[in-house]
C-alpha cells in the first residue's frame, strides 16, 4: 500500500470504532506513512493490536535522519495518548544495506553504526512514551540493529510494558 495507501488507512481509521487488530506487515510504508499512521492512532479507540512490521519506517542510512525519525515521533506521541492500544509490532523497520547490494564492507560498517544510533535513538522515544502510557504490554523490535542484551534502555522498555502488564 506504501506511503500513500497508508495515508488513506490512517484517514479511516481515525474514526473507525470496530477494527481491534491492523497488521501492515511488509506494506512498504516509510517514515511519512507511519507519520499518518501515528496521527491517527491519537483519535483511535478501538485498535488494539498494530503491525508496521517489515517496513523501512527507519531508514538509518539515510542522510536525513531526522525526517526519517518523524514517522517513530509520530508513533511515539500517538503512544502517549492512546489508551487502548496493547501490542505494536516494529520488527525489521530498520532498511538494510544488504539488501542494496553494497559491496564494501566499510559502507556496510559505516550503515551498521548509523543504524545502531537511530535505533538508540528509537528506543529512547519509546521509553518516553511507555513513561506516559499505561496500556501496551507488548512491543516487538526483533530483527533491528539492537544490542538488547547489554541495553540499559532496552531493560527499562521491559520494565514499563511489566508494570503496565501488572496494572
Amino acid at each position: 500500500i506504501k506511503n500513500e495507501g497508508a495515508k488513506k488507512l490512517a484517514n479511516a481509521i481515525k474514526s473507525n470504532h470496530t477494527l481491534e487488530n491492523l497488521s501492515l506487515w511488509a506494506c512498504g510504508i516509510e517514515a511519512e506513512g507511519a507519520k499518518a499512521l501515528g496521527d491517527a492512532l491519537k483519535e483511535n479507540t478501538t485498535l488494539k493490536k498494530l503491525d508496521l512490521s517489515s517496513n523501512f519506517i527507519l531508514n538509518a542510512g539515510d542522510d536525513k535522519i531526522n525526517s526519517e525519525l518523524d514517522g517513530v515521533k509520530a508513533l511515539n506521541e500517538a503512544l502517549k495518548e492512546n489508551n487502548t492500544l496493547k501490542t505494536l509490532k516494529l520488527r525489521h523497520i530498520t532498511q538494510s544495506m544488504s539488501n542494496q547490494g553494497l559491496p564494501h564492507m566499510a559502507a556496510v560498517f559505516s550503515h551498521r553504526e548509523s543504524a545502531r544510533k537511530a535505533s538508540g535513538q528509537v528506543m529512547e522515544l519509546l521509553t518516553e512514551a511507555l513513561s506516559e502510557n499505561n496500556t501496551l504490554t507488548e512491543i516487538d523490535l526483533r530483527a533491528n540493529v539492537i544490542r538488547t542484551e547489554d541495553d540499559k534502555t532496552y531493560k527499562h522498555i521491559q520494565q514499563l510494558l511489566k508494570k503496565n502488564r501488572d496494572w
